[in-house]
C-alpha cells in the first residue's frame, strides 16, 4: 500500500518528488521501491473515482488543525 500511495503521488502532474522516511531500514527499502511504481490511467482514473467522496468532505485542506491564515491552501 505505501508503494501504491507514493506511486500515485508521483503520477499527479507538477509533482516531481516526494519525501519520505521511515522507522526502520526495511521501511526505507520499501518506500524507495515506490519509485518503480508505475500507475497506468486506469488505475489512476480508478483511485480517485474511489477517493472522490472523501476529498469532496474534506474539502481542499486535509490538515483539520490549520485553517485560515495558518492554512497551507492559498
Amino acid at each position: 500500500m505505501p508503494e501504491m500511495a507514493m506511486g500515485w503521488l508521483l503520477a499527479q502532474p507538477g509533482i516531481t518528488s516526494i519525501i519520505f522516511g521511515g522507522r526502520s531500514p526495511g521501511q526505507i527499502a520499501q518506500n524507495a521501491r515506490a519509485a518503480d511504481i508505475r500507475l497506468d490511467s486506469g488505475m489512476l482514473a480508478r483511485i480517485d473515482r474511489l477517493t472522490a467522496p472523501l476529498k469532496q468532505i474534506v474539502g481542499p485542506n486535509a490538515d483539520p488543525w490549520l485553517d485560515g491564515a495558518e492554512s497551507r491552501v492559498r
